[in-house]
């Protein structure tokens, strides 16, 4: 009874471990400039934005590709999404190409599934794209010392106003649409500022920490997980008020950014430590850098499926053709 015990147990153990695994394959296409983002469509449709070479699409599921630039500023792809009607916007950001000339940026929206692009939006730097339950589409872009935008559309990303007459001018840093429709941003300062009317009025909030929070992200139980110079990994059970550090440590110099797949997981991507991922919001991390080429991870995205796909740059590879490559996974 106690060996018939102790083997079921040993199984149930076995079974987990090859059940938390995942295995990467390398997607076939050849980048010229490494990855920056990453989109899906509800055609399953898979985007790729890249640093300056516009976007790519696959209408197979990676089979074959084909790049996307008519209407569209070839500088650095930061955000594709897929609007509330089933359009994209794209935010193109200012990579730094002064040879290029006065080339618009901003937020870009296509009706035909990427084949043409309009420019609807001006601005130099696109942080983020979301959309609450009601349809609205919120942008925030410019910040680094640039007066902020923070803008909102009602019909789809057509046509876009500003929200962000009662906010700092130059200072706000990212923004987050929790599960009741409020806006969240928040600012260098570590004050977070909470909108619950759309932008007409703001709420702030203080911090200790007096450094920014970066990259936010809500789960669908309304955790809310950051990451602070001073605190480091961290999640918020009150909007704000009061922030727990996580199990994982690292630092300003290795993080990049975090992000939640359909299944509430958390994964983190770093700049030299590749990728770790935690089920039960912070407590344990797990890393997924086994079978990666290299630790330098610059992008992440989640298709219909939930597979996981990533952007590395090898620099051991430097001026072949596999500098910068794709690589897709799925995490059981």
């Amino acid at each position: 009874m106690i060996l018939k015990y102790f083997i079921t147990i040993l199984f149930f153990a076995i079974s987990q471990i090859f059940a938390q695994s995942v295995s990467w394959e390398k997607i076939n296409l050849k980048f010229p400039s490494y990855v920056t983002s990453f989109g899906f469509n509800s055609k399953d449709y898979i985007y790729i934005g890249t640093r300056d070479w516009g976007i790519f699409r696959s209408m197979d599921l990676g089979k074959s590709w084909k790049r996307l630039y008519e209407g569209l500023s070839l500088d650095r792809v930061d955000f594709i999404y897929e609007t509330p009607e089933k359009n994209l916007l794209a935010g193109i950001s200012f990579g730094g190409h002064l040879d290029l000339g006065p080339t618009p940026l901003g937020v870009f929206r296509s009706e035909n599934d990427g084949d043409e692009w309009e420019n609807v939006l001006k601005t130099i730097w696109v942080q983020k794209i979301q959309s609450d339950s009601k349809n609205f589409i919120y942008a925030c872009t410019n910040s680094f010392n640039i007066s902020t935008k923070l803008c909102c559309s009602e019909d789809d990303g057509e046509t876009w106003e500003r929200i962000d007459s009662k906010l700092p001018e130059y200072d706000i840093i990212d923004m987050e649409i929790n599960r009741n429709d409020n806006i969240i941003v928040t600012n260098h300062d570590g004050v977070i500022y909470s909108s619950s009317n759309r932008g007409e009025s703001w709420d702030s909030l203080e911090n200790s920490s007096k450094t920014g929070f970066y990259s936010l992200t809500y789960n669908s139980k309304g955790i809310l997980f950051s990451y602070n110079k001073t605190i480091g990994l961290c999640k918020s059970f009150d909007q704000g008020k009061g922030w727990y550090k996580t199990n994982l440590e690292l630092t300003e110099h290795i993080f990049r950014s975090l992000t939640i797949d359909k299944n509430d997981r958390l994964f983190v991507i770093t700049q030299d430590q590749g990728l770790f991922i935690s089920s039960d919001n912070g407590l344990t991390w797990e890393n997924l850098n086994e079978g990666l080429l290299n630790k330098n991870i610059t992008a992440i995205g989640f298709d219909n499926q939930n597979n996981i796909y990533i952007g590395l740059i090898q620099p051991d590879k430097k001026y072949e053709d596999d500098y910068y490559i794709v690589l897709k996974g799925f995490y059981k």
